[in-house]
């Protein structure tokens, strides 16, 4: 970097979005400067590499694509599908987009992952990239890199039910979740592609379970925030995926007690109770959560708080209180409560 007389006032440097460039390929780059010199005029670059007998995972496809505006200014959505056509399964899928302006000067560079962290060979799995400098390309265009990998297949967890409401700008999707591997799973998480009344699909988000870790058999909520749902949303569908762990949850956290009361504003619902430690130590971080049915069993509500007390003794009883906002009249409701040691 260089001020006005041509004095040299600075340095940074970055990498190219693409790991490994093929002969003839292009490559975006991104160089971000965080305390820029205030006498910055102008810059000259220099670009140096290695040579590698690396070969690029081939057979990633962008097999659709489409973007529309964020809530903020010159923030945008980018979003798709990639099908994985390598022969094999594939994971860190990651999308590299390049925007131009007219002359063909790049104008706009970011990258975003699919929402599933792994694709079997044949699948076809959603991503999003939110650009938070669009600055008005007048095209794009979008690459894709990943990794091979040997684990493709994720433990059998099943979605039991799901429902989606809006809450002023945001929409959110909740549901419920069933570990039916024989084994304890963990960072559960669940996909949501989204689609027009013409079924095209028009961007995707992600959450995950609530309860961290599900023994088998167990069942958890999950919730999904999307800030800026699409204006054509009409319809969802879900994935999930998780991993096997040999973690085991803490037990003996018992609800001992609970209630539930109306809040001051509408749909706006608190729900209290006391948690018993009968663990057989202390325990912290000690988390109530909340599964809100309809009267068809399907989950309209999910939701978690906390005991008012950071950590509880062996044979301890602590208070707690969530206040819900978005109540949905359930029918019922069930808690479930998890922590940890300290």
């Amino acid at each position: 970097m260089y001020d006005g007389n041509n004095v040299f006032v600075g340095t940074d440097y970055a990498y190219t979005l693409l790991d490994i460039l093929k002969p003839t390929q292009r490559s975006p780059f991104e160089i971000l400067i965080l305390d820029p010199p205030a006498s910055f005029h102008h810059y000259t670059l220099k670009i140096e590499w290695s040579a590698t007998t690396t070969q690029p995972l081939q057979g990633l496809v962008i097999v659709g694509s489409g973007d529309h505006p964020a809530s903020i200014e010159n923030w945008h959505y980018i979003y798709g599908e990639v099908r994985n056509a390598t022969g094999g399964a594939a994971k860190y899928i990651k999308i590299v987009v390049t925007g131009y302006d007219a002359l063909g000067t790049v104008v706009m560079v970011d990258y975003g992952y699919t929402s599933q962290t792994t694709l079997a060979n044949g699948e076809t799995g959603p991503f999003e990239v939110l650009t938070l400098a669009w600055n008005n390309p007048t095209r794009y265009e979008l690459k894709v890199q990943g990794s091979p990998t040997t684990t493709s297949q994720s433990p059998a967890i099943v979605i039991l039910s799901s429902s989606t409401y809006t809450s002023s700008s945001s929409r959110y999707i909740v549901g419920e979740v069933r570990n039916d591997a024989s084994s304890n799973v963990g960072y559960v998480k669940v996909i949501v592609s989204m689609y027009d009344s013409n079924n095209v699909f028009i961007g995707t988000d992600y959450g995950y379970a609530l309860m961290n870790i599900l023994t088998p058999a167990q069942r958890s909520p999950f919730h999904v925030l999307i800030s800026d749902p699409p204006a054509n949303f009409h319809h969802y569908t879900l994935k999930v995926e998780g991993s096997i762990t040999t973690t085991q949850p803490l037990q003996g956290l018992i609800i001992a007690s609970s209630g539930d009361r109306p809040a001051s504003i509408e749909n706006w619902y608190y729900v209290y109770g006391e948690v018993r430690n009968d663990s057989g130590g202390s325990a912290k971080y000690i988390q109530i959560v909340a599964t809100g049915y309809d009267a068809q069993g399907t989950v309209i509500m999910a939701d978690y708080g906390y005991t008012s007390q950071a950590e509880l003794a062996a044979g301890e009883i602590g208070p707690f209180e969530m206040l819900i906002t978005a109540w949905n009249s359930p029918v019922r409701y069930e808690l479930q409560v998890q922590g940890s040691r300290p």
